[in-house]
């Protein structure tokens, strides 16, 4: 049977917010950019993802066992055709058990994290039943630190591969109960770097803290934002498909924003123009320092991935050169506004947002940037001179979310 602890609302609710993001490796993506991406090591199509996704999602909502979720592997593998490395019975677990003890954390991160005023202690506890234990997680059962404490955001469990170990909230009487005046001091972390996936298209080098497997060195739901972005995520959960939520004084009059977006100095060059789509994407991942990143734009979670980028390219490529303004638009944005919008494709109400800024160039020109994400997705970028207004108030709808 499946575990009964797995299947409570904040872990369904941090699954369910999450977007696919092909990868060719589990080493693509690290840490807390999981918070924000479904991934599959090696599945490459959107829709070998959603099947994936719908079986794991199944298996945290209604408690599907590990015998059950390989009857959708197997389903899936035939359906879609997918080509994959290892074993079924040792790929199917990882895939089961990874999702479903990350989201679990991240839905006891949410609950502790709440409810921190009334227990603001955690005990680390290892789970006996691991046949070959880790003997550094068996050093730390029965730690007890503050909530909050920085130690716990790089030794949050699961801390390596098929990890059982767990958390415990604890009240002031709790402790007292176990003997203890106060928190216990955390151990060193001896981080260290490893290189992970050096046989793969994607190596990656981990900041990893002893004992703890490269990958699993973060909290995971830490980065989930509880802000008004996610707010407006959970609102939007809740819409039914093809119905519009005006949002009321939604506009850059509202909000008392300047008609013109302020230009700020050049905080990056120009870099080259790309000859293809190839060498678009390979700039691109030089400059997001792999194939995806997640930005945290003002509580707002974007993922952003090279592909994807390169392929909003495609169509002219001399756009290249602007590429350092859209992340420096990303990291330091002037407004960031959302707003909801109803597919013309399927009809489906969908939180979107724009990012903007604007920047002085060199020789008297300007560049107003303005990114679009939807669902917590990067969707395209466009440049354009500041001159033309209308443009720019067309994209400042909605609720600002954040403005300079």
């Amino acid at each position: 049977m499946a575990d009964p602890d797995f299947q409570f609302r904040e872990q369904i609710d941090f699954f369910r917010q999450k977007v696919n993001l092909p990868t060719a490796s589990w080493t693509a993506i690290q840490h807390d950019e999981h918070d924000r991406a479904f991934v599959v090591a090696g599945a490459m199509r959107d829709d070998l993802l959603t099947d994936f996704r719908q079986a794991v999602e199944r298996a945290i909502s209604e408690g599907a066992t590990l015998a059950d979720f390989r009857k959708d592997f197997d389903r899936i593998v035939e359906t879609r055709g997918w080509t994959y490395n290892g074993g079924r019975n040792w790929r199917s677990r990882v895939i089961y058990e990874t999702n479903l003890r990350t989201s679990y954390a991240a839905g006891r991160w949410a609950q502790i994290q709440d409810g921190k005023a009334n227990r603001p202690f955690v005990r680390y506890r290892h789970n006996d039943s691991v046949i070959n234990a880790r003997p550094e997680h068996k050093a730390w059962d029965g730690l007890v630190l503050p909530a909050d404490d920085a130690w716990l955001k790089s030794h949050w469990p699961p801390n390596g591969w098929g990890c059982r170990c767990y958390v415990e909230s604890l009240s002031r009487d709790d402790l007292a109960r176990l003997g203890k005046a106060g928190p216990d001091t955390p151990p060193p972390s001896n981080d260290r770097d490893v290189a992970v996936g050096t046989r793969g298209p994607n190596p990656r080098v981990f900041r990893t803290p002893a004992g703890v497997d490269p990958g699993f060195g973060y909290a995971p739901g830490a980065s989930w934002s509880r802000s008004l972005a996610k707010q407006a995520l959970e609102e939007e959960a809740a819409t039914p498909a093809g119905t519009w939520k005006p949002v009321l004084g939604s506009d850059w009059r509202t909000f008392g924003r300047p008609q013109r977006v302020p230009l700020d100095r050049p905080v990056a060059t120009l870099g080259p123009v790309a000859a293809s789509t190839l060498e678009a994407a390979a700039t691109l991942r030089q400059i997001i320092g792999g194939t995806a990143l997640t930005f945290d734009v003002k509580g707002l979670p974007v993922l952003i991935d090279a592909e994807t980028l390169a392929s909003h390219l495609e169509a002219s490529l001399d756009r290249t050169k602007y590429l350092p303004f859209l992340i420096e638009a990303l990291n330091d944005p002037f407004e960031v506004w959302i707003s909801q919008e109803v597919s013309d494709a399927t009809g489906e109400t969908r939180l979107r947002a724009r990012v903007i800024k604007a920047f002085n160039l060199d020789k008297g020109r300007s560049l107003l940037v303005v990114a679009d994400a939807a669902r917590g997705y990067f969707r395209g970028w466009t440049v354009f001179p500041t001159s033309q207004l209308g443009y720019l108030q067309k994209q400042r709808i909605g609720v600002l979310l954040y403005g300079r």
